[in-house]
């Protein structure tokens, strides 16, 4: 963002459920700076204010709410593909081949090849349940996220080619708040609720958008950032498109633990199908190098989970 210090989202919410994602406005004067303090004065002190909450990354929508006739800049172009659907591809790409190995390996299943050799016929049974009980839940999830998936890629991808007049709209909606951002009291207090009945009224201008936004959970992000001369103030709002594919099912496929699980699961069964006619010396000496690196595997993959769900 160039020279922008520190930002904060507001979610403008179409339905009530998002009104608690915001952030709520405080009306007290900033950090008990009193109103009647020169105007010269209150602005040093206001600045100071800021670079405060810049510094403990406090709420910037609730500085915004207070700043005296602050200027603003809009950016509602389109931000480009979202970084979900980038991820998403990968994941789905990965989950297909995934699936069409689990599917051919459940299809070639036979018990009869589970017979056991030099001392493991006792336990082959219970090798080929579980082998198979595992190939079958790595094909049904893998199907799943594969399927969905594309659907999600696909459906992102329609609500972009139906943005056409976002840019424009937006731009009129806020007019009337810039302009009245420069007059008597600038409209403090209001501010948060105004941008977020103008995003809504965007928003049902348009059928098309409507059912996107539904796509996720009804909810138009947009981004407060304050530049370094403390002054100028800028909004981003994301597109319909944008907002729906971050906060739809893509998120739980990316951040779930279905997609290492299943990779787990798919190698263990492996495991489990070359072993399957060795002595039992071999087997248990394949079990533990295998149970080894997939422990050290869980435990280099569980922080990268960790931060995908934060």
């Amino acid at each position: 963002l160039g020279s922008i210090r520190l930002s904060a989202s507001l979610c403008g919410a179409t339905s009530p459920d998002c009104t608690s994602m915001s952030h709520q406005s405080q009306l007290e004067p900033l950090n008990g700076i009193p109103n009647g303090v020169p105007k010269d004065e209150r602005d040093q002190a206001v600045r100071s204010a800021i670079r405060r909450k810049v510094a403990s990354t406090a709420d910037l929508w609730s500085v915004f709410e207070q700043v005296d006739n602050p200027a603003v800049n809009y950016d509602f172009a389109d931000p480009g593909e979202a970084p979900f659907i980038m991820a998403l591809t990968t994941i789905v790409s990965v989950t297909t081949f995934l699936a069409g190995f689990a599917v051919a390996e459940m299809g070639s299943f036979d018990p009869e090849d589970w017979t056991g050799n030099g001392g493991t016929e006792d336990i082959m049974p219970l090798f080929s349940y579980v082998y198979i009980c595992i190939v079958i839940w790595v094909s049904a999830t893998t199907l799943r996220l594969s399927v969905v998936g594309v659907f999600i890629i696909a459906a992102y991808h329609r609500s972009k080619n139906q943005l056409a007049q976002w840019e424009g709209l937006c731009k009129q909606a806020v007019t009337p708040i810039t302009e009245a951002l420069s007059e008597g009291d600038g409209l403090k207090g209001r501010r948060q609720e105004l941008y977020k009945m103008a995003m809504e009224e965007v928003v049902a201008k348009n059928s098309d958008w409507t059912r996107t936004l539904a796509l996720g959970n009804g909810c138009i992000w947009m981004q407060l950032a304050v530049e370094d001369d403390l002054q100028t103030w800028r909004l981003y709002c994301l597109d319909p498109a944008f907002s729906s594919v971050s906060m739809s099912s893509s998120n739980h496929i990316i951040t779930g633990r279905a997609f290492p699980a299943t990779l787990v699961l798919y190698i263990a069964a492996q495991t489990l199908k070359a072993l399957r006619s060795l002595p039992v010396e071999v087997i248990v000496c394949g079990i533990t190098i295998m149970s080894f690196v997939m422990g050290h595997l869980v435990i280099q993959l569980r922080p990268r989970l960790n931060k995908l769900a934060d």
